[in-house]
């Protein structure tokens, strides 16, 4: 799959795994969007991200409620445009 100027979500993304997805995907290319429910493990993965020089949001959402939920639709579609790719984690 090319990934170049895609749009990706990923759940999780702050750390572990799904930290390790955001990375492949920023160096593949991609724009990415990530949550996590801590905001300053966030943060720092921000930071830790940022350093690919691609586009990189993030949101402090819990996926598992549905006030999470809508606050990390909200961040792709405004700050992405849509999606291309969903990773939940």
């Amino acid at each position: 799959m090319k990934l170049h100027g895609k749009r990706v979500l990923i759940t999780g993304g702050s750390s572990g795994i799904g930290f390790a997805i955001a990375e492949a995907m920023l160096v593949a290319g991609a724009a990415v969007a990530i949550t996590g429910r801590r905001p300053a493990v966030l943060a720092g993965a921000m930071k830790e991200l940022g350093q690919y020089g691609r586009r990189v949001e993030s949101v402090a959402a819990d996926v598992a409620t549905e006030e999470g939920r809508r606050a990390t639709l909200k961040l792709a579609f405004d700050k992405l445009g849509g999606l291309d790719v969903l990773v939940n984690r």
